[in-house]
């Protein structure tokens, strides 16, 4: 299956609701929309910075561009994420037996 990456910056009010409830029913509701999507949510954990409030690692086969334009158009849409990165994982080992199938390539200028 493959891994994905997610990072997100909450907006204000969003941060608000979750400094209200908790980031434990966040996660609650994230493992179910990510199981909606067709995903497993395998975990999440708050990051400590300016810059993302929130990062999950996910698994799925089912996503696809389509599917992810219109996730990202609901959940900035609903003013619940002020932005977001999704950034496909490889696993080492898949990385090092692809290198075999790549085809020639010459730089520029060479």
């Amino acid at each position: 299956m493959a891994r994905y990456l997610q990072l997100a910056k909450y907006t204000p009010q969003a941060c608000a609701a979750v400094f209200d409830g908790g980031w434990v029913p966040r996660r609650k509701v994230l493992e179910e929309y990510v199981r909606g999507l067709g995903g497993t949510l395998l975990d999440m954990y708050a990051v400590a910075d300016d810059e993302w409030d929130f990062v999950a690692t996910i698994e799925s086969d089912d996503f696809n561009a389509a599917k992810i334009s219109a996730h990202l158009l609901r959940v900035y849409g609903a003013g619940t994420i002020e932005r977001s990165v999704l950034l496909s994982l490889a696993a080492l080992e898949d990385v090092d037996a692809a290198r075999s199938s790549l085809p020639g390539y010459t730089p520029p200028g060479r």
